[in-house]
């Protein structure tokens, strides 16, 4: 009998995890091909209130590992740069690979520097 109890806690284990195998992995470039490191990479899920974020690494890749079976909406985030949003449902194919090119945001003007210790907008 205790043998029979354990045998069913394992499986019922193995089937929860299961539930939350998903993965999403990618890479982040600049229009000009320049992998970004620090780009910020949101995932986030209405339909079961879920959110989590991460940074990119030096080669510009980030990666959501142990993610419930859903689909998502990833923004990425760079300064100077349009964010990028797009939508991913890994509900039945359990991962996902998301290559994201971030195109320069030329409605925002960089700062320049007039004078010492003076900035212009």
């Amino acid at each position: 009998m205790r043998l029979l109890r354990l045998w069913f806690i394992l499986l019922l284990l193995a089937i929860s995890t299961c539930a939350w195998a998903g993965h999403i992995t990618g890479q982040v470039r600049l229009d000009s091909g320049q992998t970004v490191d620090n780009a910020r990479v949101q995932l986030r899920s209405e339909m079961i209130a879920f959110q989590t974020e991460t940074m990119t690494d030096r080669q510009g890749r980030f990666t959501f590992d142990g993610l419930p079976l859903s689909t998502f909406h990833l923004t990425v985030e760079f300064p100077s740069y349009q964010t990028y949003s797009a939508f991913i449902d890994i509900s039945m194919s359990k991962m996902s690979r998301e290559d994201v090119t971030l195109r320069r945001d030329h409605s925002k003007k960089p700062a320049r520097c007039l004078q010492k210790g003076r900035m212009q907008v």
